[in-house]
């Protein structure tokens, strides 16, 4: 297929929960299809960071309100409460809306152990965490 379009999103915001509940983070990018048999390429690029406790990074990949995937499972545990900043989590996931209306792609962020610890995402100024998305015609 031919890329019909291509968007990107760079998202600086700082991030963090200690809950093992999945929130919204702020990299979240809508795209309109031209085609129901469209396919969206989405590329995901997320700094994240263990901050102190015996716990882990989880990231899920969003569309609208459609879990796709959750693409970091106990990022960055160590087995001890050190910190840890691992640096990037990538993805790539190619998905298929079957729609012509807008639909908007997110990253979710939660802590692997519930109030230990705390999971970061954009933790430091000069981190940034992007996403691509490319509409892929059939």
């Amino acid at each position: 297929g031919l890329v019909l379009q291509v968007i990107n999103k760079i998202d600086d915001t700082y991030q963090a929960t200690a809950s093992s509940t999945f929130a919204d983070t702020s990299l979240s990018q809508a795209i309109t299809p031209s085609a129901t048999s469209s396919k969206i390429l989405i590329i995901v690029e997320q700094k994240v960071v263990k901050a102190s406790g015996n716990t882990g990074v989880k990231l899920n990949l969003m569309r609208d309100t459609t879990e796709l995937e959750q693409f970091q499972t106990i990022g960055g545990e160590t087995e001890t409460s050190t910190r840890n900043d691992f640096g990037t989590s990538a993805f790539f996931y190619l998905d298929s809306p079957s729609s012509t209306s807008a639909v908007t792609y997110k990253t979710q962020i939660a802590n692997y152990v519930n109030s230990t610890g705390a999971a970061r995402t954009n933790n430091s100024g000069s981190d940034k965490s992007s996403m691509v998305l490319m509409e892929i015609s059939a």
